[in-house]
């Protein structure tokens, strides 16, 4: 399974977008697999357009997103999870306010990328649907390139890509802006995270703590974790 999904990623997109199509298609793989259990299948392309580009847009970016979790998610401290977990927290609460707020950046990151890959799909909706049927699938790359080279309106064409580059700056700059406002607030949230959590002198004062201190890399973390677990302590 996991061959399966790698391949996706590095295979050629449209050697990808080929495989895809033979999935879905009418005589496809999928029809096969639903005929060995007696269920007649459909021409998946033709009927569900969109949502056969979509299973194999989120198959080929799959393994990119894999890596890039599994790499965020070997930066969160072990230190931190075991006081958590020495101190009573549940898994939920581990993943909630230490392991997703710690890689929160990676998050963004991989939506940002995705996203911006998403926008830019043409060598996959091309080879599986060519924008139809009835133009059910077209999308501003697509529409784009039949403006330009189909109808022969360059300028149309051009004026189209000049819009979906523009959409992908305004993406890139509210990125740029979140991590920019995150850094700001680095100081002010970890001096917030040790005034709070000491004069608690109880348990109950952690996890408001806790939440404050994740969310700024491994050296943040663990700065203004260590008051935590030391307020978790007290009695």
């Amino acid at each position: 399974m996991g061959t399966v999904v790698v391949a996706a990623w590095i295979l050629p997109e449209i050697v990808a977008a080929f495989a895809a199509y033979a999935y879905f298609s009418q005589d496809g793989t999928l029809n096969q697999l639903l005929a060995m259990f007696g269920v007649q299948g459909t021409n998946w392309l033709y009927a569900f357009p969109m949502a056969a580009i979509i299973l194999a847009n989120v198959w080929r970016g799959t393994a990119f997103s894999m890596l890039v979790y599994r790499a965020a998610l070997s930066q969160v401290p072990r230190d931190i999870s075991e006081a958590a977990l020495m101190d009573g927290a549940r898994g939920w609460q581990r993943l909630a306010f230490i392991t997703l707020p710690i890689i929160r950046g990676s998050i963004a990151t991989n939506l940002m990328l995705i996203t911006l890959q998403t926008l830019a799909v043409f060598t996959l909706i091309w080879v599986m649907t060519a924008g139809g049927p009835s133009n059910a699938s077209t999308t501003l790359p697509v529409l784009a390139y039949q403006e330009a080279f189909k109808l022969g309106d360059i300028g149309y064409g051009t004026a189209i890509a000049s819009v979906l580059i523009l959409i992908g700056m305004v993406f890139g700059a509210v990125y740029v802006r979140l991590i920019r406002g995150r850094s700001r607030d680095l100081p002010a949230a970890c001096a917030r995270a040790r005034r709070e959590a000491p004069d608690g002198g109880t348990r109950a004062a952690a996890p408001r703590a806790l939440r404050c201190q994740c969310g700024f890399g491994r050296d943040w973390a663990v700065l203004c974790a260590a008051p935590c677990v030391v307020a978790s302590r007290l009695r």
